[in-house]
């Protein structure tokens, strides 16, 4: 097998070209790839199957390696995936890989044996805008702010939700968080560290520890899936006002199987590990993944599972967190935003 060495700085055309030679290593054993035709740059798109369109065993064998080595080129070059696998008629399911190239179903048990018969293997890479892409904001971090959201007018609302926010629609699931308006009514958020941390909980460790932890949860906007839930825990003191959060185009938004993160060192949870959470790239059609949160509730060795799962089920929703740069709306103004933007 070719092995690739792979810089992070690399363009959609270099990567596709290295795609076209992983996926060609099995083209004597009768297997095919088709390229989508997308324009967006931070986009990749395709499809493998066999060139007799009949199905193929995807685990163990030359097809895994090739899925397992275009997954980690990928991840090495920081772009990100939704994979999926076709079982005909319709039906796809999706899959996770991960680092050590062990994969989860859609419902996140392990895949280690009674591998699928597939008819294709789907991938949809993206790659998440760094920094630099928002540079032209810069005049906005610098402003005066007792948060690390910065207000905007309307005017300039607008137009940052027209470059960036382009994923959004109100038939997406919603995020919400609850702040007092020190800023206004029309905020955008920039990554960095919150100067305190409230209470002394495990998983403060769990993810500072980790540095390669893509999202770092004490850098990041912290709300839930849920108005509700937004305003009961929220940490604000004073006067809250939700507001509606709207993430940059492909954020990533990371979910905790709870409503408040807390609830699950007071639940018992002692260690967190990396299966707990499930991260997710803000795209057309956004939705919460909720029942896998709701699976990995169930698989926690605590005391209250239930009332976790009832909190989240009823009204109280579930924590996300990103650190991606995020316009945030008072939710009193959602009917100015669809008047403005035609949604």
């Amino acid at each position: 097998m070719k092995y690739l060495i792979s810089f992070n700085e690399s363009n959609k055309e270099d990567v596709i070209l290295d795609l076209r030679d992983i996926c060609l290593e099995i083209e004597d054993s009768g297997f095919s790839f088709k390229l989508s035709d997308i324009e967006e740059e931070h986009k990749i798109e395709f499809i493998l199957f066999r060139k007799d369109n009949k199905r193929f065993e995807f685990g163990g064998g030359e097809v895994f390696e090739v899925v397992n080595r275009i997954y980690q080129y990928m991840r090495e070059l920081k772009w990100y995936s939704y994979l999926y696998y076709n079982l005909g008629g319709g039906i796809e399911k999706k899959f996770y890989m991960r680092p050590d190239g062990r994969i989860r179903n859609q419902d996140l048990a392990w895949v280690d044996e009674n591998w699928p018969s597939v008819r294709s293997v789907s991938f949809i890479w993206y790659k998440v805008k760094g920094l630099e892409k928002f540079n032209e904001y810069s005049e906005f971090k610098e402003r005066p702010s007792e948060s690390r959201t910065k207000g905007l007018s309307e005017e300039e609302f607008v137009g940052v939700f027209k470059e960036n926010c382009k994923n959004f629609s109100f038939e997406n699931d919603q995020l919400y968080r609850s702040l007092d308006r020190k800023f206004g009514e029309y905020g955008l958020f920039f990554e960095e560290k919150r100067k305190r941390t409230i209470g002394n909980y495990n998983y403060n460790s769990f993810f500072e520890d980790d540095e390669d932890y893509l999202v770092k949860r004490s850098s990041s906007l912290i709300g839930s899936t849920s108005k509700t839930g937004s305003e009961f825990f929220s940490s604000s003191s004073g006067r809250q006002n939700s507001f509606l959060v709207i993430p940059f185009d492909d954020s990533n938004i990371v979910f905790a199987p709870a409503s408040d993160m807390a609830l699950l060192d007071r639940s018992g949870l002692d260690s967190y590990n990396d299966d707990m959470f499930i991260m997710e790239p803000y795209t057309n059609g956004f939705r919460v993944p909720k029942e896998s949160l709701k699976k990995i509730i169930s698989n926690i060795e605590v005391g209250r599972n239930s009332d976790l799962i009832s909190y989240a089920e009823n009204k109280y929703g579930f924590e996300f967190f990103t650190n991606s740069n995020c316009l945030l709306l008072d939710c009193d103004k959602i009917d100015w935003l669809k008047s403005k933007i035609n949604i």
